[in-house]
């Protein structure tokens, strides 16, 4: 998926980012714009993947086209809540491990519509041992209805609030860089006419 590739991207970016500011830092005694030194292999790698983040998303954003968000039965038929239901689990304690083995069990045995309290406790008896009534609600809420994963409140999560504050932190990270970007442009746009002012002049007859 292009998201999921983007995410592996900037994942990579950023520890080829650190590998550069490390080898720097424990490398004081070389000079780091040496082009054979082995700090700028990773700075290019970095610069490499950067443009081809930025190609790609730009790609996504000029081809995508949001249509209607399918219905809840389409949601549950496709198996998209199952990870919100092992998470569910989690949440009262089940190893996360544990948690995706009862839903895969339970996914084996017929589609989240058809799970009952009786049913959750068969598949978790030996993988999760006994789970009471609040965690068995919970998993079977979190598989048949998708918009709980809205109500999420944990920090960087899906949830609505979770994501509200994400872009806010990343507007108010952004907003100065693109000043500062907005800048150099005009600062290089000026240097352009200066120089294009100076060749004219020493060209005119």
């Amino acid at each position: 998926m292009v998201l999921e590739h983007l995410v592996s991207y900037a994942g990579q970016a950023a520890a080829d980012a650190a590998s550069v500011l490390n080898n720097v830092g424990a490398a004081w005694w070389e000079d780091s714009n040496n082009p054979t030194t082995d700090v700028q292999v990773r700075l290019w790698e970095s610069n490499d993947r950067a443009e081809r983040f930025f190609a790609l998303v730009g790609g996504f954003l000029a081809e995508i086209a949001p249509l209607n968000p399918p219905s809840r039965e389409e949601i549950v038929a496709s198996g998209a809540t199952t990870t919100a239901a092992a998470d569910a689990l989690t949440r009262h304690g089940v190893p996360f491990r544990a948690a995706h083995s009862v839903v895969g069990r339970l996914v084996r045995a017929g589609g989240p519509d058809t799970w009952t309290p009786e049913g959750v406790r068969a598949a978790a008896a030996d993988v999760a041992g006994e789970l009471d009534d609040a965690a068995v609600a919970d998993l079977i809420a979190a598989a048949v209805r998708p918009e709980l994963v809205l109500q999420r409140a944990q920090a960087d999560g899906p949830g609505a609030a979770a994501v509200r504050a994400q872009v806010g932190v990343l507007r108010a990270a952004l907003d100065p860089v693109a000043e500062r970007l907005d800048a150099v442009r005009g600062l290089l746009r000026r240097a352009d006419e200066a120089l294009d002012a100076v060749a004219a002049e020493l060209g005119a007859p």
